[in-house]
Formats: structure tokens, C-alpha cells, sequence
């Protein structure tokens, strides 16, 4: 979203900023400047920002580890305060089975960072995302070895999950710097980075295929994602869905991948494309805001899925031809499952789980 404005009297809509992001809580200090919350470049935030409507020139006035969510003012224009989030996370384990996870059989991961997001299992260790230098990175947890931080967010932010080879030795992850957001491949012991999305500004997690040859991630494309599979060892981006698309999932066998549309209020449908970009039939799923993370379980036919109101989800199991469902966590209120992934046995879930907290805070106005 962005910030337009249009006459009284009608006429032209005139684009005033151009985050391509969520800009929320536009607010008139004056006849000229215009508050309003939107992430930084990099994707951290959001923070306060400030508009000259005259010049529709933008300038960001806070940074911090605290992310403004709102920002109010009075009519006068002389007092304004902001709603400060302050979010907790980390990491959990819990065994698959017959009973769903709940309380006592999950597990807390000690962690070297105070914060720990969208786990993914390797062969023998775990990455995820966590912050050290005020924007997010990426860390490895191995069996018996120190954590290492593989990527720091001061090389540029990483903005979503990242996804490791089928044999384990790389990984792919999502960088955004300079308000653009390119794909990058490593090596598992955090040597050998390089880009390889030149031409594509990415969005979402990606998603490695089977046979380890391609890596699916959506990308901008006449203004919204559409869906692409790269090569691993270079040539063009092939085109497989042009419409919304966001984080792909391939199925185990490497004939489909699953992706989800574009949000219709607070809902979205999950839809699937063959892996040479024809169509692939899939049965009607509609899932809500806040849980576009699916996985394949044991196979191509059953998913694990995060499902519930927009404040509180579990995880699920669906099997896709029969419909039937299996609750995998019953972990209650208070805590927000955000990212997940299912061990290469199929026997243990790795979660995260946030909560968020804020604050009415003044701001003090420059004289």
C-alpha cells in the first residue's frame, strides 16, 4: 500500500509515496506535513515517517528495536503519540504423534540470540533468523557444534525464511537492501555467497525442489508477485505463474508445487501449478491471514497447516483427497505460532512462537 491523494472535486489520484509496503495511520500535523507508519527500506520497522505533501518528499524520523504499529495527533497538531510493539520469540520443539502438542510436551530451544524465527531442519542442524545488529540474519544450530552466524542482517536484512538443499550443503535466503530484495545462495557452513536473482526483486520464502536443480520464489512483475523457478546454476528465470503468488511450496515428488493467492479480506485460497507451469488440480483450500507457511507430510498428499482466528492458530494436518484433519498442537492463547517446518523423518515439529506487547508512548515535538 502507498499514500495517493485526490481532490475534493474529484479529478486525477496523484501517488505521494512509494514504499510498495503497508503504509498505515496517515496523520496532518499541518496543511503540509503528513505523518503516517511504514517499514524502512530494508523491511524493518515499521517506523514514523514524515511527508512533505508540497514536495512529496518522504523522510523516516525514528530507528530503534522498538517498531512504531501507530501514531495519533492532536488537532492542533502539537501533541502526537505512537503505539510501541515490543515482540518476544523463540523456538520450540515438540514430538509427532497420536496426541497433540500442548504445553508440557513442548520444548523451548536455548538459543545464543534473544530472538529466534523461521526454523528449518538441515541433515544435522537447524537454521533460523534472528537479529544481532538491529535487522535479521541468519544462524545455524549443529548437533555438538557452536551456533554460528552464517549471515549478519548489517549485509542486508534477511526478510523471510530460508530454504536448504535437498542434500543439505546450501541454502537459499532472501536479502533486502537499497528497497530491493534479491535471492542469495550459501553454503552450509556460510561460505560461498552469491546472487542469483539479478533481475528479479523477490518476495517471500523460497522454495527448493527435490531433485535440488531449482529454487521457486515469487517476484514482483507488473506490480504484484508472480511466480518464478530459478536455476541453481544459472541461466533466465522461468515464468510459472503470472497473477499473485507467494511462497511456494514443492511437493515431495517434484511434479507440483503449491502457493497461496492474493489476501480477500482476511482470507486466502491456496492454489497449485504443475512444476513445467501447466495447471494442477487441487482441492478447495481457504486459509487466514497470518498462515501462508504450509509444509507436505509424509508425501504429496497431506499438508500441515496453521489454522484458527486472526490472533490465536494451531497446526493441522489435512489430507488432501479425503479432507480429513489432525490437530498437531493444542498450545492455547497467548502465544502466535508464526513459522514451522516438519523434521526429514516426519517425526518432530520445530515452531516459533511470538507475542507482542505495546506501549502508548508521547512523542516530542521538534520546536
Amino acid at each position: 500500500m502507498d499514500l495517493w491523494r485526490i481532490r475534493a472535486d474529484g479529478g486525477t489520484p496523484e501517488r505521494l509515496t512509494f514504499h510498495e509496503s503497508r503504509v498505515a495511520f496517515p496523520t496532518f500535523l499541518d496543511d503540509r506535513t503528513l505523518l503516517y507508519v511504514a517499514p524502512g527500506d530494508d523491511g524493518s520497522g515499521p517506523w514514523v515517517h514524515a511527508l512533505d505533501v508540497d514536495r512529496r518528499v518522504s523522510q523516516q524520523l525514528n530507528t530503534g528495536v522498538d517498531p512504531y504499529t501507530s501514531i495519533a495527533a492532536s488537532a492542533d497538531g502539537r501533541r502526537i503519540v505512537g503505539a510501541v510493539s515490543r515482540s518476544t520469540s523463540g523456538l520450540w520443539r515438540g514430538p509427532i504423534d497420536e496426541r497433540p502438542i500442548d504445553e508440557s510436551r513442548a520444548v523451548r530451544i536455548s538459543l545464543p540470540t534473544a530472538q529466534g524465527l523461521s526454523p528449518r531442519f538441515g541433515p544435522d542442524y537447524i537454521l533460523y533468523r534472528a537479529s544481532t545488529s538491529g535487522t535479521d540474519g541468519v544462524w545455524k544450530l549443529g548437533e555438538g557444534q557452536k551456533p554460528t552466524e552464517l549471515w549478519n542482517g548489517r549485509d542486508g536484512r534477511v526478510v523471510a525464511a530460508p530454504a536448504i538443499a535437498p542434500n543439505g550443503r546450501q541454502f537459499a535466503f532472501p536479502v533486502r537492501r537499497g528497497g530491493v530484495t534479491r535471492l542469495h545462495v550459501m553454503n552450509a557452513d556460510g561460505r560461498g555467497d552469491r546472487e542469483i536473482s539479478q533481475e528479479l526483486d523477490v518476495r517471500g520464502s523460497p522454495a527448493w525442489s527435490p531433485d535440488g536443480h531449482w529454487i521457486a520464489i515469487a517476484a514482483n512483475r507488473d506490480g504484484q508477485p508472480a511466480l518464478f523457478k530459478l536455476p541453481i546454476n544459472g541461466g533466465a528465470p522461468v515464468l510459472l505463474v503470472q497473477g499473485f503468488a507467494l511462497d511456494p511450496v514443492w511437493s515431495p515428488s517434484g511434479r507440483f508445487l503449491i502457493y497461496s493467492g492474493a489476501d480477500v479480506a482476511t482470507t486466502f485460497v491456496l492454489k497449485a501449478v504443475a512444476a513445467d507451469g501447466s495447471p494442477y488440480p487441487l482441492p478447495e483450500l481457504v486459509l487466514g491471514r497470518g498462515a501462508r507457511r504450509v509444509a507436505f507430510f509424509g508425501g504429496d498428499g497431506a499438508l500441515v497447516m496453521l489454522k484458527g482466528d486472526l490472533s490465536y492458530k494451531e497446526l493441522w494436518v489435512r489430507d488432501l483427497k479425503s479432507g480429513r484433519e489432525r490437530q498437531l498442537t493444542a498450545l492455547g492463547r497467548g502465544f502466535t505460532i508464526g513459522d514451522f517446518d516438519i523434521s526429514p523423518d516426519g517425526r518432530e515439529l520445530i515452531f516459533d512462537r511470538s507475542r507482542d506487547e505495546s506501549d502508548i508512548v508521547p512523542i516530542e515535538r521538534p520546536k
